[in-house]
């Protein structure tokens, strides 16, 4: 009871927020079905009453955009009808390209229906004297509707939740605001910091500055640049084909290069130092949860990196493993490991964090020593999560 009248309360402090994305979702939803229902009709007339090279040329359209994923459409729409000369924003992009992804279906629908009609029909409409229009709109399309109806809910129903890809191109439209701003204002810093930067020990990671522009690096470089951190997962993500062992040696052999015998001794040496020395020839199906982890552990320590991220490693495992995952972190940040946690352990947390941000409805709610935030917390919101959590 007390989560539910908590959820309930997150639901109603971010109310505008989600207020504002019902209503540009239902908005891009609209305009997608009215559209592509249009276009759909379009379509499903021509392949049912067209001459043969119309139908060839709308039925090769039809499979095409049907067989083509929705996001695919999206970026599509977004980044390559630029180079045409077609510039749209990311509304325009993602209304254009879910009508689209609509109008190949609805076209089908409309077929479907139009030829489940007995040819009984169109004969009995000739027979009394109607033209071809007149046949279509009071003896076919009524008829038609009342089968289309359902299947053209669904349609609609798909569109709105296809909207929820269009986020995709909503960062990207970000990005884009900020470097016209750039061009016209010269504020590189401060607009860059509102579209987001990563740094590590300086160093931009994954774009960098040419004449003023932010500019995607190659794909050599971010790769060596991810090299740079370790990450541990929820899920583990171990490969399931390779031993522990060969978990930890896979990106020392083909990253760092390394001879296959040292490579060997490394991944021996952190499986060792995180208590799996014995499990270095087992797979991870015949490993615990909590060893799993420790492996992906192991694994991303071995790169040597600059930086390690954790990601709630301990929220897919069982309260009793829990324990021993924590204290190979625990021994991590003994030994002067730079990390990056993301977690609801708050006595884990205040025991071995530098530094602690609280995040509260996406952004953060409060920041500093944990020894002051935990015992003394600034904000009300703080306070009532350290009293619902493990902290308490």
């Amino acid at each position: 009871m007390n989560e539910f009248l908590a959820f309930l309360d997150q639901v109603w402090l971010a109310r505008f927020v989600i207020l504002r994305g019902l209503g540009l979702t239902v908005s891009i939803s609209l305009l997608a079905i009215a559209l592509g229902s249009v276009l759909g009709v379009m379509v499903g007339l021509a392949l049912t009453y067209g001459n043969r090279p119309l139908r060839f040329v709308v039925r090769a359209y039809t499979d095409f955009i049907r067989g083509t994923p929705v996001l695919v459409l999206v970026l599509a729409s977004f980044y390559i009808l630029s180079t045409i000369g077609i510039e749209l924003n990311a509304f325009q992009a993602g209304v254009f390209a879910l009508a689209v992804f609509c109008s190949s279906h609805v076209g089908e629908i409309v077929r479907g229906a139009l030829q489940a009609i007995p040819a009984g029909q169109t004969e009995a409409a000739k027979a009394i004297g109607l033209t071809f229009s007149q046949t279509f709109t009071s003896v076919l399309w009524p008829q038609a509707l009342r089968q289309m109806l359902p299947t053209w809910v669904n349609t609609a129903a798909e569109m709105v939740k296809a909207s929820t890809l269009l986020s995709v191109i909503g960062v990207a439209e970000l990005l884009l605001r900020t470097q016209e701003i750039i061009s016209r204002n010269f504020m590189s810093l401060e607009f860059y910091f509102l579209a987001g930067r990563i740094l590590i020990d300086g160093e931009p990671i994954g774009y960098e500055e040419r004449n003023g522009v932010r500019v995607r690096k190659s794909e050599k470089e971010i790769a060596r640049q991810r090299a740079l951190t370790g990450m541990a997962f929820q899920q583990f993500n171990l490969f399931p084909h390779m031993t522990a062992a060969s978990n930890v040696m896979l990106g020392l052999i083909k990253v760092k290069k390394m001879a296959r015998d040292e490579a060997r001794s490394v991944a021996e040496k952190w499986l060792e130092r995180v208590g799996l020395g014995q499990r270095a020839d087992h797979y991870p199906g015949q490993l615990s949860g909590g060893q799993q982890q420790r492996v992906a552990i192991a694994r991303a320590i071995a790169m040597n990196p600059r930086l390690m991220l954790f990601d709630e490693v301990t929220s897919a495992l069982d309260p009793e493993l829990v324990g021993e995952v924590l204290q190979v972190i625990k021994d991590l940040a003994a030994d002067g490991m730079s990390m990056l946690l993301v977690t609801h352990e708050m006595r884990f947390a205040f025991e071995v964090s530098s530094r602690v941000i609280f995040m509260n409805q996406g952004v953060i709610g409060e920041e500093g020593d944990p020894k002051v935030m935990f015992l003394k917390p600034q904000t009300e919101r703080l306070a009532e999560f350290l009293k619902t959590s493990s902290f308490a």
